[in-house]
């Protein structure tokens, strides 16, 4: 079963998946909860919902949910320390060290990735070796540690010489010598080396086998110098996104697409252009036509709001998995602007120095949704009744009361640092 969602991930996205790896993960936990059984067996049902937790929160993080794939790995890490599986144990921290580098918190993933190398000494396999260096590759690459990055790519690719076949756990299939040498010219493009970078992408391409459709995809989103050979590896990326429900997937093809619109009188350029609005269309944009037939897409960018103290509602929003990807100070000290990412989409904050107070009706739901304007945002999660567990467990909130919408959503609210209410809904209603 674990086996079978592995390959529907590889070939499809995170998106088709993430569904079936939860139903299969709380399956599992619930035997664990009620069932009968003995040492050896408990540890092999342990050793399940580890593997469980890893894939389903690999997938979530794939499908733009970053904050439950967060949950899951830690889910999954105490069910590997209880099944004392070192080497998972490793696997599952350098998963989080990866998501936690990508979410621009590579300090953190470097650190992660440091304490799964103390856990494994005397468990060491070659792939599994492979995996955490050119995890911590990139995690340093994205630090501009070039001299650390490169030792650590040397050591991750020095291991593909050790491959052997069943040499290693199941789960370690996808580290391949495609994914490491990819993935180390994935390090060279974050150092800011994109020439030496396209020569690893293209021959880690093409030495990824067919199955592994969504990583081969992602890699061939990354720009190249050349104009027409980066048109042409997009073009490839737009056939395989076609067939792919992974959040990862379309952000990296949307980025190359912005990147490349400044070249757009480039006729290999124009071809993929066009076949890429396509494709992101199809996956959240809706497209319009004036009176004159001319198309322009639409697709919803970001909320905005205002701050009290700009560190305080950072840190609220990264609660939740929101990562800073921009953060702009005016010289005189009158305003900040930072932009927050969360999936696809993104949350504005703006601090002034000179500020003006909201209105009191705001800081109630039942005083603020009367009064014309815009009212809120919500955040989408799967249980609300976990999403209330999370937000008291941390500390941000308190008494929360989770109530049923006319509209058939469970939610409730909740106030940032600066009194904005923010919704979490549970939407299952399936349109």
């Amino acid at each position: 079963m674990i086996a079978t969602l592995r390959t529907m991930d590889d070939a499809a996205g995170g998106g088709t998946v993430l569904a079936l790896a939860q139903q299969a993960f709380g399956w599992v936990a619930g035997l664990l909860d009620q069932a009968s059984y003995d040492e050896r067996i408990g540890r092999r049902l342990y050793v399940a919902l580890a593997e469980l937790g890893q894939l389903t929160g690999w997938v979530a993080h794939d499908a733009g949910r970053p904050g439950l794939g967060q949950r899951y790995h830690i889910a999954a890490l105490r069910a590997a320390h209880s099944a004392d599986d070192r080497p998972l144990s490793a696997h599952i921290l350098g998963c989080m060290a990866d998501q936690a580098a990508r979410q621009g918190m590579p300090a953190e993933a470097v650190t992660l990735i440091e304490t799964a190398e103390l856990g494994i000494r005397g468990w060491e396999t070659p792939r599994l070796l492979a995996e955490l260096h050119i995890r911590k590759a990139y995690a340093l690459a994205t630090l501009q540690d070039r001299s650390a990055c490169e030792v650590a790519a040397s050591k991750a690719r020095a291991q593909i010489e050790r491959f052997e076949p069943d040499s290693d756990p199941r789960w370690l299939y996808w580290v391949t010598p495609a994914e490491i040498t990819a993935g180390a010219g994935d390090c060279l493009l974050q150092l800011g080396h994109p020439g030496p970078a396209a020569l690893l992408f293209h021959d880690g391409i093409a030495m990824f086998d067919e199955s592994f459709a969504r990583d081969r995809q992602i890699y061939l989103t990354h720009k190249q110098r050349d104009l027409d050979a980066a048109a042409d590896r997009g073009l490839a990326a737009v056939a395989l996104a076609e067939s792919l429900t992974s959040s990862r997937s379309a952000d990296c093809l949307r980025d190359l697409y912005l990147k490349m619109q400044q070249n757009a009188s480039v006729p290999a350029v124009g071809d993929f252009l066009e076949r890429a609005r396509g494709v992101l269309t199809g996956k959240g944009a809706r497209t319009g036509r004036d009176t004159q037939g001319v198309a322009v897409d639409f697709a919803i960018h970001h909320a905005a709001i205002s701050a009290i103290d700009m560190a305080e509602s950072v840190a609220f929003y990264e609660e939740f998995g929101f990562r800073v990807v921009l953060h702009w100070k005016d010289p005189d000290g009158q305003l900040e602007i930072a932009h927050l990412k969360l999936g696809a989409n993104y949350l504005e904050i703006f601090w002034y120095r000179d500020q003006v107070p909201a209105p009191e009706t705001a800081g109630s739901l039942v005083t603020d949704l009367p009064r014309i304007g815009v009212k809120h945002f919500a955040l989408e999660v799967d249980s609300v009744y976990e999403a209330k567990i999370f937000v008291e467990n941390r500390g941000i909130a308190s008494n929360v009361e989770v109530r049923q919408g006319r509209t058939g959503v469970t939610y409730f609210f909740i106030k940032d640092p600066s009194g904005i209410l923010v919704e979490f809904l549970e939407d299952k209603r399936g349109f």
